[in-house]
């Protein structure tokens, strides 16, 4: 679209910004090394396969989201996500050291949930999650939850998010 103004003269333009939205996660693999494109809530720290092995790791980087030792605390991590004609979310998820529980919500509709109740770190890998009634954007957020004061804080590892 081009305008023309000729000399002196005004015009009032209304420009409507659509945000961008994507059926794909922003820097699934945590990649660039950092958190580009995703909202986190607290504690959190880009692991290093290189360094910190992980076996579930798609890569050389995972994100590893830390907790201290209260009960309830609670990380956070989302972004808004176009769910029109995704089936399901797959992710590779590592819980471990305290009980804890994992879950998915898209907006604020509990979709999954996940609790180790052991105090060993467990795998779980290619873990999935059914939206195929959500169309839209919605905000897909990723939370992790500390159930005991027993034992040093919790520690999740998270990595891969990919919509199918």
């Amino acid at each position: 679209m081009s305008i023309t103004l000729l000399p002196g003269e005004t015009k009032q333009l209304d420009i409507v910004l659509t945000p961008l939205s994507s059926t794909q996660f922003w820097d699934k693999s945590f990649e660039s090394g950092s958190l580009v494109g995703w909202y986190i809530s607290r504690g959190y720290r880009i692991g290093n396969n290189a360094y910190d092995p992980w076996p579930l790791c798609d890569g050389q980087y995972y994100l590893v989201m830390r907790l201290p030792g209260n009960v309830g605390d609670a990380e956070e991590l989302s972004q808004d996500i176009d769910l029109t004609n995704v089936n399901t979310i797959r992710f590779q998820l590592g819980l471990g050291i305290s009980p804890s529980t994992f879950k998915v919500l898209v907006d604020d509709d509990e979709v999954y949930s996940l609790t180790n109740t052991t105090h060993s770190w467990v795998d779980y890998p290619n873990q999935e999650v059914d939206v195929a009634s959500y169309t839209g954007v919605h905000k897909v957020k990723f939370w992790y939850i500390r159930l005991t004061t027993e034992g040093p804080g919790s520690e999740c590892c998270f990595d891969n998010p990919t919509c199918f």
